[in-house]
């Protein structure tokens, strides 16, 4: 060895080592947050384009009585078929499916949160594939269809993260049926169980143009 060259020791390497494995931890450590806020923010996006004027005139009308839709909404939550062949990997095929919603391609989407929640009920996200689905009917104007899986998920999921959005899409999609007094209700219900939602504070708008 150069004698010119100090000579570092064994401790000192030791105390190196430790030192850098603890910043590649750090290190993988935030890109696994970065990761999360990355898939929350998707959410977040998808889900602002279906809060654009979510109070707008419906372009259907229905000659099936009030009551009875209302009736025949809230117990079709017991209709839905499960696709085959998904995908092994639950994150994998909940992306694609959130993609498809996002390019509007609301079948598709619809078909493969279905079969995400047909493998993966016990997901951490599957109660927001039945958000979804029902964000994925409401972009297709069939209101009743999104109630039946928005109440599916309060459901089923009732502490889920997307139950204050769920009711008030629910409350949404009752305006968009013109049923104003069930809206009414959906958006006092959000309003006063999570008052400090975002959910909560487009209740508060969206009730008072019900007035």
């Amino acid at each position: 060895m150069d004698a010119s060259e100090p000579e570092i020791s064994e401790e000192t390497l030791r105390t190196l080592i430790v030192s850098l494995n603890k910043r590649y931890e750090s290190i993988d450590a935030r890109i696994a947050a970065n990761t999360d806020r990355i898939d929350a923010l998707q959410e977040e996006m998808v889900s602002l384009r279906g809060d654009v004027g979510v109070l707008g005139p419906a372009r259907r009308s229905s000659s099936v009585p009030e009551s009875a839709r209302s009736r025949s909404v809230e117990t079709a939550a017991k209709k839905s078929p499960s696709p085959a062949g998904v995908p092994s990997d639950p994150k994998t095929l909940y992306d694609t499916a959130l993609r498809a919603y996002s390019q509007g391609d609301y079948p598709t989407a619809i078909s493969r949160f279905e079969g995400f929640i047909s493998h993966f009920p016990s997901n951490d996200l599957a109660d927001n594939a039945f958000y979804w689905i029902g964000e994925s009917y409401y972009a297709k104007e069939d209101f009743e269809r999104a109630i039946s899986h928005f109440l599916k998920l309060v459901d089923r999921y009732p502490h889920g993260n997307k139950v204050p959005d769920a009711l008030f899409k629910i409350g949404i999609s009752y305006a968009r049926l013109k049923n104003t007094d069930r809206a009414r209700a959906y958006f006092t219900r959000v309003m006063d169980n999570y008052p400090f939602s975002d959910a909560a504070r487009k209740a508060e708008t969206s009730l008072a143009q019900l007035e």
